[in-house]
């Protein structure tokens, strides 16, 4: 895993919010974003940082996500480290 890689995994997962009106009006909810943040921040790294954030806030979300992606769960905790943001402690 590389910083490159876990923002492709980030993107998948911004794509696959966009594409569920039940985890976008729930993501919405949560973080305040707007559709104009979508628009602008849809690169950001810090942004797509977020994302993971939600993914990884549900069990449910994780699994569906990573189903959905034929991701393995781990490698989105792994994507989530190479983020800005992350407060996941680095051993290495």
């Amino acid at each position: 895993m590389n910083a490159e890689k876990a923002e492709l995994i980030a993107i998948n997962a911004l794509t696959w919010i966009l594409q569920n009106p039940t985890y976008l009006s729930s993501f919405i909810g949560i973080t305040g974003a707007t559709t104009s943040d979508f628009q602008e921040n849809a690169t950001e790294i810090p942004f797509l940082g977020s994302i993971l954030d939600f993914v990884l806030s549900s069990d449910e979300y994780t699994l569906e996500f990573c189903n959905s992606h034929n991701f393995d769960q781990q490698s989105i905790f792994i994507a989530r480290q190479f983020l800005p943001g992350s407060n996941l402690p680095n051993w290495t």
